[in-house]
This record gives C-alpha cells, sequence and structure tokens, in this order.
C-alpha cells in the first residue's frame, strides 16, 4: 500500500544531546498523518469485526497530541481498490491514499501534526456490487504552527523554557514551496542541523526531545525562494538542568507475571508505617508512568482492625502505559503496633489481566510517603 498525500514536513529525532538529521526529498504529509509504512501489524490495535459487506477504519487511541505517532488500520470485506481521504479540522478534504488493497486489512504508522481540533479519515472500499464508506474520527490537541504571512517565514517553540529531556516541538511556516534548512545553536556554541529538505509552502511542526546541555539554545530556519534569495527566522529557548533525583523511594521487592496474567508479591519487609504510597511498576521505582507500566495508589487504614496490628490497604490503580488496559489490583500492609522505625511488615499485592505474552515479565514494588 503506497499512500499518496497533500503536504510536506521535515521530521526529525532529537535524542541525547544531538539530534538524528533526517535528509529528505519532497515530503509527505496528510492532513495530520505522515505515512511512514504499508503495514504494521506488530503495532496494530484491537481490530474492529467486519460483518459480510462492511468495513471498518481505527486509530490506536482516540486523542493525540502534535507530535504523537499514530497507527491507521483498515479492514475490507473483499481485496480491492480503497480510497482514504482526511478531512481535517478547518474542513478541508484531502487525498490520504488511493489505489489496491490486495488483502483485506492493513495498517499505516505515522506522526500526528497540525491543524489541531476534530479530524477524520473516510474510507471508500470495494463490495461485491458497489462501493461503501465508513470513517473514523479522533482529535489533535497541541501547537500549531504561526500564522502564514505573505513573503514572511517563521518559527516558534511551544514553551520558552524547557528542562533536559524534555518533550519540545518547533513549528515553522515559509510563504511558498522552496527548500527549507533548520539549525539548532546549542548553549555550547556546537551548530547542528536539525532538518533540511523541500517544503511544498505549508511549514508543519517538528517533534523531538531537548538536548542535555543547560543554557540558551536558538533555532534558525533559512527558506530559498524560487529566485535563489534567501529568508530567515530565528527562535531561541532557555534549557534548565533537571532536578537531582530524589530517593523518596523505598524498594520492597519484584516478582514475576505468572503464566495466568497475575503478579502475585507476598514477604515480610522492613518498612516505616509512615510509608503508605504504595506502586507496582515494570520499571524502577522512579520512573515515570508514561515511560513503564505503573499501578499504584496511598493505602488507607480501614475501620475494625483487630486489635495490636496496623493494616493499610487499597486497590492499585493503572496509571500511564498500564492505563489503556483493563488491568486491576490490591495491595495491603500487615504490621504491629509499637515497633519503632522500620517494624517487620507483611506485604501482600496482587494485579490481575496481565496479558499472558507478559509472562515472566519482572515488576517491583515500591513505596514511599503519600
Amino acid at each position: 500500500m503506497t499512500d499518496r498525500t497533500r503536504r510536506h514536513s521535515i521530521p526529525r529525532s532529537w535524542t541525547g544531546g544531538r539530534p538524528v538529521v533526517a535528509l529528505l526529498g519532497v515530503l509527505a504529509i496528510v492532513g495530520t498523518l505522515i505515512a511512514s509504512a504499508d503495514t504494521a501489524r506488530a503495532q496494530q490495535p484491537t481490530p474492529q469485526a467486519v460483518v459480510p459487506g462492511t468495513a471498518a477504519i481505527w486509530t490506536n487511541q482516540p486523542q493525540y497530541s502534535v507530535g504523537d505517532p499514530i497507527v491507521v488500520c483498515y479492514r475490507v470485506p473483499i481485496p480491492g481498490p480503497i480510497t482514504i481521504t482526511n478531512i481535517v479540522a478547518d474542513g478541508t478534504v484531502s487525498l490520504f491514499y488511493s489505489g489496491p488493497s490486495n488483502g483485506t486489512d492493513g495498517c499505516i504508522t505515522g506522526t500526528v501534526v497540525p491543524p489541531t481540533g476534530s479530524e477524520c479519515l473516510r474510507m471508500t472500499y470495494p463490495l461485491s456490487v458497489g462501493t461503501g464508506v465508513t470513517q473514523t474520527c479522533y482529535q489533535v490537541i497541541g501547537a500549531t504552527p504561526p500564522p502564514v504571512q505573505p513573503g514572511v517565514v517563521a518559527i516558534t517553540t511551544d514553551k520558552p523554557a524547557y528542562m533536559a529531556s524534555d518533550p519540545f516541538t518547533a513549528c515553522y511556516r515559509v510563504p511558498s514551496p522552496g527548500p527549507v534548512s533548520i539549525t539548532v545553536t546549542r548553549p555550547n556554541g556546537v551548530i547542528d542541523t536539525i532538518a533540511s529538505g523541500y517544503d511544498d509552502g505549508t511549514g508543519g511542526c517538528i517533534p523531538g526531545t531537548i538536548s542535555t546541555v543547560p543554557g540558551t539554545e536558538c533555532l534558525l530556519l533559512v527558506y530559498t525562494y524560487p529566485s535563489n534569495q534567501q529568508a530567515s527566522a530565528s527562535t531561541c529557548y532557555q534549557i534548565t538542568a533537571p532536578p537531582p533525583p530524589t530517593s523518596d523511594w523505598t524498594f520492597a521487592g519484584s516478582a514475576n507475571v505468572l503464566p495466568d496474567g497475575r503478579w502475585l508479591f507476598s514477604q515480610q519487609v522492613p518498612l516505616s508505617a509512615a510509608l503508605t504510597f504504595v506502586r507496582v511498576t515494570s520499571g524502577g521505582c522512579q520512573d515515570p508512568p508514561n515511560l513503564v507500566a505503573v499501578w499504584e495508589n496511598n493505602l488507607l487504614r480501614p475501620a475494625g482492625a483487630p486489635a495490636g496490628i496496623d493494616v493499610l490497604e487499597g486497590y492499585l490503580v493503572p496509571v500511564g502505559l498500564a492505563a489503556s488496559g483493563s488491568t486491576s489490583g490490591y495491595a495491603s500492609t500487615v504490621r504491629p503496633l509499637g515497633v519503632a522505625q522500620a517494624p517487620p511488615t507483611q506485604v501482600d499485592a496482587v494485579i490481575y489481566g496481565i496479558n499472558p505474552a507478559y509472562q515472566g515479565v519482572i515488576l517491583s514494588i515500591c513505596f514511599r510517603n503519600p
């Protein structure tokens, strides 16, 4: 499946202290999508049921920010020619794909770009007699390119200041089709090329991650007119060092995911009674939930606990990467009363509904002050 699109952009990946540069020819963007592959079944969202004579098109999320990855999948009842059009928030309709579907399903991966608002993909597909139509919609939020002014180029960032390793989006506009290059001057004086290619005159947005060097960083956009004259625009922003990591978490132990999709932990751990917030994670105790699977909550003391012991209990709520699943959990701690410092504490925790494909994966349990 080869996609045809209506806009051009210069994608880049900004990792560590230096960017990964993408040297481009004519780049194709469809509305808010930069199509990058014909099929991506390894990343395919939950398939939609297709009954005879019908079809489906869907995305892996109902809402995206500018710069987010997106997976668009479709199913059709019979192989044949399909057409997918993109309806962007301002009402503009463009051709996303028109051509054969050799099978009855497929996926396209891409990156979300402006405009923001409600976005729809509409697919026309073959039937035994005639054609059918179906569509899916999603929301796009986040930064948008600056407005176009005749004869003027512009580049902006989504924030005036960042911490090292923060997500970052730069948006640019150019007045007409032509070559574009974007360079960054690091706080230490190093100059890197972020992107270089041909833009169709509509501009675009570049997602990435801020470098690890604190100080003032500046972007320079250089645009070449058909007459070979050049125009430029620049923008600067501040980068601050991230705060030093804190060690407020106490690691209690770990266990493997069982073949039936459960994770069970039951051990005695020297644990302070002040540590009532619990986290179960697929990473380290301090790893952010948007990078690892996390279940967490503050444990509370129930009414009517037996005399002589301190009991804390509560449900474990999936957050971050775990929030999109149907898992649930529960945790409790039981310790003797009247013991100073870190008394021996019976810690019990369970997570239900983990995909059996993750059998054997290690999950850790951690505690801290609420």
